[in-house]
């Protein structure tokens, strides 16, 4: 199987992938949902691979656990089922297939998922599609530095970097709720030229708490 040579080379990602596959075909085989759970474990694809695991006890006719509660993250509540999509989108973009990426996000709503839909946009050569929904997600959540980061990249493969220059303000003015906007932040910052400023933002960050969600 693909899943087991992709498991003994301890490629996870790719082996999260191809037990995903074997789900797909057989949605009612142990052995790939035990695969399944197995591959996203190792890659730390937590909520894919507790969905396999209540989807293994159903099979063995054990009744079903109650969803967690929806976490209340800085841009909304994340239920149980958002981290299962986003760890699918994950796995399908880590995988280059970004056409499944955008079937599974086409209708979301929360920023995290709309910029892994973006990206995926990125990934087809839709350059044009993924700016504007970068820059539609940042106007629509302004401290989302990960959308601003992506969107300020995306702005200059399209228009140059000249007219990318006036957003180092905003970025240095807005905090970090989550570790992935920091991270942006300071990337961001340093594609502009603005080591200072990204030095600045990586001192700021140290004072900020921040969350993953």
């Amino acid at each position: 199987l693909a899943w087991k040579l992709e498991a003994q080379m301890n490629q996870h990602m790719s082996a999260t992938a191809r037990a995903y596959e074997w789900h797909q075909m057989a949605p009612n085989s142990e052995m790939a949902l035990s695969a399944l759970s197995q591959s996203a474990r190792n890659q730390g694809l937590l909520a894919l691979a507790c969905h396999a695991e209540d989807r293994l006890e159903a099979l063995h006719g054990i009744p079903a656990r109650k969803e967690p509660s929806a976490i209340d993250g800085p841009f909304g509540p994340v239920t149980f089922q958002m981290m299962v999509l986003g760890d699918l989108a994950q796995m399908h973009t880590s995988d280059n297939n970004p056409k499944a990426t955008i079937a599974l996000l086409k209708d979301v709503k929360h920023p995290s998922g709309r910029n892994n839909l973006a990206t995926a946009w990125f990934m087809l050569g839709e350059v044009q599609k993924a700016h504007d929904i970068a820059t539609a997600t940042w106007q629509d959540f302004p401290d989302n530095l990960y959308a601003m980061g992506i969107m300020v990249r995306w702005r200059c493969w399209l228009q140059g970097l000249d007219r990318c220059q006036g957003f180092a303000a905003p970025l240095l003015a807005t905090r970090p709720q989550r570790s992935d906007d920091a991270i942006a932040r300071v990337e961001t910052l340093r594609f502009l030229g603005e080591e200072a400023l990204a030095q600045q933002a990586w001192q700021d960050t140290a004072t900020v708490v921040v969350v993953d969600q």
